[in-house]
């Protein structure tokens, strides 16, 4: 999969891919510089421990895969997540 992201992007947007959410960061939003600073899975992704705010219950989603350090692939099961719902984005062990 390519993806090409309009440079003026601005705002986040989910959708749902082969069973996946689609979370696309902020173009130089405060994930996307985290993500910037991990190293690489591999060839151009990572796969990532994130932990979300959920209410007042902190959720871990382990090993997501990211693109470009702007697409994050979720479970489908997160379809309502969106940037401000992330605390923190670690390598996956």
């Amino acid at each position: 999969m390519v993806y090409l992201l309009n440079s003026k992007f601005r705002s986040l947007k989910t959708e749902e891919k082969e069973g996946k959410m689609e979370l696309k960061l902020r173009r130089n939003g405060k994930w996307q510089k985290r993500l910037v600073q991990l190293p690489e899975s591999g060839m151009g992704y990572q796969i990532v421990d994130i932990t979300l705010k959920d209410a007042r219950i902190m959720v871990k989603v382990c090993s997501v895969v990211v693109c470009g350090a702007v697409i994050v692939y979720l479970p489908a099961s997160y379809e309502n997540v969106c940037e401000k719902d992330i605390v923190k984005i670690e390598m996956s062990k």
